[in-house]
C-alpha cells in the first residue's frame, strides 16, 4: 500500500546540468525503394513512347522485342530517385553503395528466370542532370532528361542469368547531399541496346523486402557534438508533474518519474493510479533547426522507493509494460489546475513502448530521437512527455529517479547527439519576406557581410519540396546591409513557396528559410461529386486559362488506372469519370494537368 501523501501543490523547479562532449561523427543510413512515402520514385522510358513514361515496378535496362504488342523493337531505360534530405548538407560521404537484386519473378519471352540474360548486357548507371516531370506524364524517350557521361558507372556484363549487383556511387551521393537541387536521380540503361539483352532488378515490389533496390550510405559530420541534460533542483529548466486518478483537477507532490497502478487503502484510496509528465528545456541547449542524430532518455530504477513491502521493487509487476507519450497540448506547469480529469492531450501515433520488466529494479533506455527533432524544430510544441502503464491494473509500477537520486548520475537524463543544420539557417540573410499583390509575388530580402557572396537565386515551388530558379541577382559584395527585391508575375496556384539560394565565391550553396504565400484570390481548382462514389464521379474544374487538360486516375501507389484528355476554357468546366463500378473499393487519386502543368489533385473514395 502506498504511503499517504500530503496534498500540497508543488512546483519542481530544476536546472538542467548540461555536459557537452564529442559525438561519434560516423553515421550510416539505409534507403530502400518505397513509393508510399514520397521518398522514392521510378520512371521507365521506352523507345515506343516518345513523350510519356510507361508504368513500371522494376529497375531495369533492356533491349528486346514485343511483336505481340506490335513493337518489333522494345528498348527500355529506368530513372530512379532517392530522397537524401535526411543527411545534413555538410556531411562527408565515405561510401554509397547501390544494391540491385535480380528480379527472378520477371518473365520476358520465355526467360522466366533470366533477369540478367544476354551476351552483351553490360550497362551504364548515369547521373541525371536536368529536371523532368516526375509523374512521367510528359517525360518520355524523346524528351528524356540530360545525363552525365563523365562520371557514369559501368554495370559489368553478367556472368549468370540471375546476378545481383553492388555499385559504388559515392561521388553521386556526395554531390546530391552537398547540392540537394542537383539530385534528379540516376538512369540505368544498356551500353549496347541490341536485343536480346537485359538487366532487370527489383525496384520496390519484391516479395522479400530485403531484395528491393537499396542505397546504403556512410558519412561523417565535421560538427557533430552531443550534450547530456539531467535534472538538478536549482533553476526552472526542467519540471515534473504527477497525475493521480484520485485528484481530478490538480497534480500531487512527486519527486519521481513513474507510472503505477496500486492501492492506498490507508489513505482512503482503494485505487491509486499515477502518470508522470516531465519536460526538458531544449531551447537553451540546442540551436533551433539542428539535425538530431540520436536522443536517448535514461531512466534508472529508484531502488530507494518503497511501495507496500517492496523496497527493492521499483519495476515490480507481472504486467508493468508502459508507454512514453509526447504531450501535445498546453497545461498549467505549476500543477495547481492540472489533474487527472483535465490532463493535457498526448500523441499515440509516435508513442514509445517500455517493455515488461525482467527484474524488479530494471533500468530503461528509450529512443526519443523523433520527439527531440520535433521539439528542436518547433520549440512551441515542446510540452514534455508522459510516462504511464499500458494496462493500469494493480499491482504494477515503473518507478524511476527523477532529480533526487543520491547518486547524480542516476537521475533522469537525456543524451542528445546533434549537428547544427547551417544549410537551412541563413548565414547572411537577415530577413526574407514576400507579399502577393494582384497575383504578383513581391519578394524582398536583406543581407549582411556578403563580401564572399557572388550570386543570389530566387527559387519557386508549388509543393514546397522541388524548387526552380526564376530569377538571378548578382551580390553587391559590401559589408553593410544590402537590400534586394524580385517579383514573380506568374502566380497561378493557391499556394506558392519561395526561397533564396546564395552562392559564395568558392561555389558553396546556402539557403534561406522557405516562405509560403497564400493566393486568396485563387478559386478552388477542383471539386468532386459525389465523393465517395460508386459508379461515376463529376469533376468540376475552374481553369485559369484555355488549354489542353489531361485527367489521370491513379491508385495510391501511383499506378495509372485511366487517362482522358479534353479541351477546356478559362472558367468553369465539367468532366466525368465513369465505370467506377469496375474498380475495387478504396482510395484513388484524381490528377489534373493543364498545358503540361499539374493544376490540382484530389482523393476519390470508391465505395
Amino acid at each position: 500500500m502506498r504511503k499517504t501523501l500530503l496534498i500540497i501543490i508543488l512546483f519542481l523547479s530544476t536546472f538542467l546540468v548540461a555536459h557537452s562532449q564529442t559525438c561519434s561523427n560516423s553515421f550510416s543510413v539505409s534507403l530502400k525503394a518505397d513509393t508510399t512515402g514520397g521518398k522514392f520514385y521510378t520512371l521507365q522510358l521506352n523507345n515506343n513512347f516518345p513523350t510519356t513514361s510507361t508504368p513500371n515496378t522494376l529497375f531495369e535496362g533492356y533491349a528486346w522485342t514485343n511483336n505481340a504488342g506490335g513493337y518489333p523493337i522494345w528498348t527500355g531505360r529506368t530513372i530512379s530517385w532517392f530522397d537524401l534530405s535526411s543527411i545534413p548538407t555538410n556531411a562527408i560521404i565515405t561510401s554509397a553503395t547501390l544494391y540491385a537484386y535480380a528480379d527472378t519473378s520477371s518473365s520476358i519471352s520465355g526467360y522466366p528466370n533470366g533477369p540478367t540474360y544476354g551476351s552483351t548486357n553490360a550497362g551504364f548507371l548515369q547521373r541525371v542532370t536536368s529536371s523532368y516531370d516526375k509523374t512521367g506524364l510528359t517525360t518520355g524517350w524523346n524528351n528524356a532528361p540530360a545525363i552525365s557521361t563523365s562520371d557514369e558507372k559501368v554495370v559489368p556484363q553478367s556472368t549468370n542469368q540471375n546476378e545481383n549487383y553492388a555499385l559504388d556511387i559515392t561521388d553521386f551521393a556526395q554531390l546530391w547531399v552537398s547540392k540537394p537541387d542537383s539530385n534528379f536521380g540516376m538512369m540505368l540503361r544498356l551500353q549496347n541496346e541490341n536485343y536480346y539483352n537485359r538487366l532487370t532488378f527489383y525496384s520496390y515490389n519484391s516479395p522479400v523486402d530485403s531484395f528491393n533496390l537499396r542505397l546504403d550510405i556512410s558519412y561523417t559530420l565535421p560538427n557533430a557534438s552531443s550534450i547530456s541534460l539531467f535534472a538538478d533542483t536549482t533553476n526552472r529548466e526542467f519540471y515534473t508533474l504527477q497525475l493521480n486518478n484520485n485528484f481530478p483537477s490538480t497534480s500531487i507532490p512527486n519527486t519521481l518519474f513513474e507510472g503505477y497502478a496500486w492501492t492506498n487503502n490507508a489513505g482512503g484510496y482503494p485505487i491509486w493510479t499515477g502518470r508522470t509528465i516531465s519536460w526538458f528545456n531544449l531551447s537553451s541547449a540546442i540551436p533551433q533547426n539542428s539535425t538530431i542524430i540520436s536522443a536517448t532518455l535514461y531512466a534508472h530504477a529508484d531502488t530507494s522507493s518503497s511501495i507496500s513491502g517492496y523496497p527493492n521493487g521499483p519495476t515490480y509487476g507481472s504486467a508493468n509494460a508502459g508507454y512514453l507519450q509526447r504531450v501535445i497540448s498546453s497545461y498549467n506547469k505549476n500543477g495547481d489546475t492540472t489533474g487527472w480529469n483535465n490532463a493535457p492531450s498526448v500523441s499515440i501515433a509516435d508513442e514509445k513502448i517500455l517493455a515488461q520488466s525482467t527484474s524488479q529494479d530494471e533500468n530503461y533506455l528509450s529512443d526519443i530521437t523523433d520527439f527531440v527533432q520535433l521539439w528542436v524544430n518547433q520549440p512551441d510544441s515542446n510540452f514534455g512527455m508522459m510516462l504511464r502503464l499500458q494496462n493500469e491494473n494493480y499491482y504494477n509500477r515503473l518507478t524511476f529517479y527523477s532529480f533526487d537520486s543520491p547518486v547524480d548520475s542516476l537521475n533522469l537524463r537525456l543524451n542528445i547527439c546533434y549537428v547544427p543544420n547551417l544549410s537551412i539557417v541563413p548565414l547572411y540573410l537577415v530577413e526574407f519576406n514576400g507579399i502577393l499583390d494582384n497575383n504578383v509575388a513581391k519578394l524582398t530580402w536583406a543581407s549582411e557581410n556578403e563580401i564572399n557572396i557572388s550570386t543570389f537565386y530566387v527559387q519557386k515551388s508549388i509543393d514546397g519540396k522541388s524548387f526552380d530558379n526564376i530569377d538571378t541577382l548578382n551580390a553587391k559584395g559590401s559589408t553593410g546591409t544590402n537590400n534586394y527585391a524580385a517579383n514573380d508575375a506568374d502566380v497561378n496556384t493557391s499556394i506558392v513557396y519561395y526561397r533564396i539560394e546564395w552562392i559564395d565565391k568558392n561555389g558553396n550553396s546556402n539557403y534561406s528559410n522557405i516562405i509560403q504565400l497564400n493566393n486568396t484570390a485563387f478559386k478552388s481548382i477542383i471539386s468532386i461529386f459525389p465523393n465517395p462514389a460508386k459508379d461515376y464521379a463529376q469533376i468540376s474544374l475552374f481553369a485559369q486559362t484555355n488549354g489542353q487538360l489531361i485527367l489521370r486516375l491513379t491508385d495510391v501507389t501511383g499506378r495509372i488506372i485511366s487517362e482522358q484528355k479534353a479541351t477546356v476554357t478559362k472558367g468553369n468546366n465539367a468532366l466525368s469519370v465513369n465505370q467506377l463500378n469496375k474498380l475495387s473499393n478504396g482510395v484513388y487519386i484524381i490528377q489534373l494537368w493543364l498545358n503540361n502543368q499539374q493544376v490540382g489533385y484530389k482523393q476519390l473514395l470508391k465505395e
